[in-house]
């Protein structure tokens, strides 16, 4: 093995002994100033609240969600300043918001399991706002009589069925203010609410129909584009309209249909719009006493037979929907509330129960009741175009006739058709804003 050496810069050649020493010394030198190394330390657990939807309105319903930075099975503990928490002790929590102020604290303390370390807390606050009350009618405080109280029960050719007795009998009902749409939800409405719900992720859409969170009820149809998920069972599909698709994550009206009231949305997906607006769905009071309003008429414009330019009914117009406010204002109510019979029935917020009325029958005047505790199906009220008002077997008082999708129940909360549409209404009324200089 031959010998080591090294040359310098001038050429000279060096012998091992020589170079030895001067490389221990570079090397104790470069040792010596050696940077250490960056501890890989992993950052402090946090943990995020989203608010969905972004905007919040008082009174609303608000999905509160806690997102750790690095997710663990973890203990949550909410905790709120105003409003009322609907549901706890999950990482996604539902919220409803405090009918007044202009902000709120939320806090959510959380837990991280077989951790001996103190909770993660996080607080949020919250700006609040006044739902719009634009295109909305305020229907005045009041009494009236409630259910139908024009039929001749007695009457030989009179058959009591469920249908028949439902709205019976009549019962005095006193009601607060509130405010209600003047219109039934429009299509251009729904999918204007559909891609800024998905936007903000509370949706998710399949080839069947567009899915959201019902409290209580996890995910369920809002809109059905078809009855594909529901193939296996036995059941007759109910008719479907169609006018809302959904293509390159964007939802769609048919040409020509933006006007046209919303159908094929299920009660949760009525309910969802409503509450996105910060608004609900009307009692079937109040449904009823914008209908008819003090004098117990008939129909929402007196007692006078209806012709094809008072609403869709008796199959005036076959199965043909038409633009909102059309029949408007030989149509409208004594508020001004306009369609409230024909075309589709309309959601309410009721439970169902054909012997409500009877099985709670006062007589003495009700305060702003709201139905059943609990129920199988959701409560409809008007009648449809393809509804016959008249015959022995279905007598029916339009303003006060009583109705659910009870046939369908291999669908349950999923059942959507195209004779079922919906208006919303504000409980309370918003704080006036006050302009500057008054």
């Amino acid at each position: 093995m031959p010998a080591f050496t090294a040359t310098d810069r001038n050429g000279k050649t060096l012998s091992y002994a020589t170079v030895l020493p001067v490389l221990f010394a570079m090397s104790l030198c470069l040792g010596g100033c050696r940077q250490p190394r960056e501890s890989s330390v992993l950052s402090e657990p946090r943990a995020e609240i989203i608010v969905r939807p972004a905007r919040v309105f008082h009174r609303g319903e608000i999905q509160l969600e806690a997102e750790l930075a690095l997710p663990r099975r973890a203990a949550y503990t909410w905790t709120v300043s105003q409003g009322k928490l609907l549901s706890n002790d999950s990482n996604l929590v539902f919220w409803e918001a405090p009918a007044s102020g202009k902000s709120c604290l939320v806090t959510v303390s959380v837990q991280l399991e077989g951790s001996a370390a103190a909770p993660i807390s996080t607080t949020r606050k919250i700006s609040l706002s006044s739902p719009s009350t634009g295109g909305m009618v305020l229907i005045p405080a009041g009494e009236f009589e409630m259910g139908d109280d024009l039929t001749d029960l007695d009457r030989p050719d009179f058959i009591r069925t469920s249908q028949n007795m439902a709205d019976k009998p009549a019962h005095k009902v006193r009601l607060p203010a509130y405010w209600m749409d003047r219109q039934r939800v429009t299509n251009l409405q729904y999918v204007n609410f559909l891609q800024a719900a998905w936007e903000e992720g509370l949706l998710s859409v399949t080839p069947a129909a567009v899915m959201g969170n019902q409290r209580g009820g996890g995910l369920v149809p809002f809109l059905r584009f078809s009855y594909e998920d529901l193939a296996g069972l036995n059941f007759t599909e109910p008719r479907l309209a169609k006018a809302i698709s959904w293509k390159d994550e964007r939802f769609m009206v048919k040409k020509g249909h933006e006007r046209l009231p919303a159908v094929d949305v299920t009660w949760a997906g009525a309910q969802a719009y409503a509450l996105f607006h910060g608004k609900v769905l009307p009692t079937e009071a109040q449904w009823e006493y914008a209908a008819r309003g003090n004098d117990s008429r008939r129909y929402p414009w007196g007692n006078e037979l209806p012709t094809p330019r008072h609403a869709n009914l008796n199959h005036l117009w076959g199965n043909k929907l038409f633009p909102v406010g059309t029949f408007s204002p030989l149509g409208d109510s004594p508020f001004g509330i306009q369609e409230m019979i024909g075309g589709v029935f309309e959601w309410v917020n009721d439970w169902y129960n054909p012997d409500y009325y009877a099985d709670n029958y006062s007589a003495d005047v009700i305060n702003h009741p709201r139905g059943p505790h609990w129920g199988r199906d959701r409560s409809i009220r008007g009648i449809p175009s393809s509804y016959f008002i008249t015959g022995a077997d279905f007598e029916a008082v339009p303003t006060t006739f009583r109705y659910s999708w009870f046939l369908e129940l291999p669908i349950g909360d999923g059942f959507a058709n195209a004779k079922t549409g919906f208006r919303t209404v504000l409980d309370h009324s918003p704080q006036p804003v006050r302009k500057r200089g008054r």
